[in-house]
């Protein structure tokens, strides 16, 4: 996760899916093997693609309000306030980011379909 350090604070994810099936496959005790991103050897080909389906929008949607509520900028009441009484509420821009999600995460799940 990357946030600009300037007002909206826009921020930008980077996913790594590999990570996810690694430890989904470890879960369930499916033995791998695996060269950084690249999965060489499965001792359950089926499990790998069904790990991958539960990389779903909704896993990452969680993800990222949570590291974005972790790292994100956080505004005092006072500050809020402010924010809100300007003329071009500049709040809605960091509204923007969620609903940059929102649509990242539409097109994965129209993706999977």
């Amino acid at each position: 996760m990357r946030v600009a350090s300037f007002f909206p604070f826009q921020t930008t994810y980077n996913l790594n899916g590999h990570h996810f099936i690694e430890q989904e496959l470890n879960r369930e005790k499916v033995s791998f093997r695996k060269n950084d991103n690249a999965f060489l050897a499965v001792s359950d080909p089926q499990a790998l693609p069904a790990a991958a389906d539960r990389f779903t929008a909704e896993v990452i949607r969680k993800r990222l309000d949570y590291w974005t509520l972790l790292l994100g900028p956080k505004f005092s009441k006072r500050e809020r306030a402010r924010l809100k009484s300007s003329k071009s509420n500049p709040l809605s821009a960091i509204c923007k980011n969620r609903l940059q999600i929102a649509i990242v995460t539409a097109l994965l799940a129209s993706c999977s379909m």
